[in-house]
């Protein structure tokens, strides 16, 4: 009698066999991980800029519409300076301030920037110097960037209503227009500043990095008091 043996057979995977698929899983999972994450930081960054963009085209409308605050303040001048008091007087009650505008301020690298609200003394020439600008304190917020975005450079512009001007106790100009201005320094070091208004082809601008891509928010590229952007996707300037 004969001893069969060749009947039984093993069927599975050798160890070889599974350390391959493994080392091939491993490799995808990384590959799709990595492509997520970077539609999500992608998508991360677009957000902060467009929000951003959002926020200064929010300030060009509450200067337009004349909505600096919602609070009370009294405001006195004198000699060249004007004293701010929050939660005191009424508004438009003072004949000796006008509110001017708004005022951004963006320090290179920093994820903060402030927001500034400003005033002057009524005049009759219809100058920004004549009115010597003052920053209020009470009104000034300090801001995050969206989604911790910084800037690459140190910048500054804002938006103000242009001022009146008086001939012989008439107004000699016609309807307040909203202008874009600058000030020197870029960054507000003391209370006062120096206004001047951007002329065409000067249009300020904000270039936002998160590291690897980066956002230009122009202001008035369009020859009107609006915002643009454009989305840099490979390198971290806006050249």
């Amino acid at each position: 009698m004969s001893n069969m043996r060749g009947g039984n057979k093993y069927s599975g995977y050798t160890i070889i066999e599974v350390l391959i698929v493994l080392a091939i899983s491993s490799f995808m999972f990384v590959i799709a991980s990595q492509f997520i994450s970077g539609k999500a930081a992608d998508t991360s960054f677009r957000t902060g800029v467009n929000e951003m963009a959002s926020r200064i085209q929010d300030a060009i409308d509450q200067v337009s519409n004349g909505q600096y605050t919602d609070q009370q303040v009294a405001c006195s001048v004198v000699g060249s300076d004007l004293t701010f008091t929050a939660n005191s007087g009424s508004q438009g009650n003072s004949q000796d301030c006008i509110f001017i505008g708004k005022y951004f301020a963006f320090t290179a690298g920093d994820t903060k920037y402030p927001l500034y609200t400003i005033a002057g003394k009524t005049v009759n020439d219809g100058s920004y110097l004549s009115a010597n600008p003052q920053i209020i304190s009470q009104f000034t917020y300090k801001n995050v960037i969206p989604q911790g975005l910084k800037p690459t450079t140190s910048t500054g512009f804002g938006f103000a209503q242009s001022l009146g001007s008086y001939s012989s106790g008439s107004y000699s100009s016609g309807a307040q227009s909203l202008k874009i201005v600058t000030n020197d320094p870029v960054v507000p070091s003391v209370n006062s500043l120096t206004l001047t208004e951007v002329v065409a082809s000067t249009y300020p601008f904000i270039c936002l990095t998160d590291g690897t891509r980066s956002g230009k928010i122009t202001i008035g590229e369009n020859s009107s008091v609006s915002v643009t952007t454009k989305i840099y996707v490979s390198n971290n300037s806006c050249n």
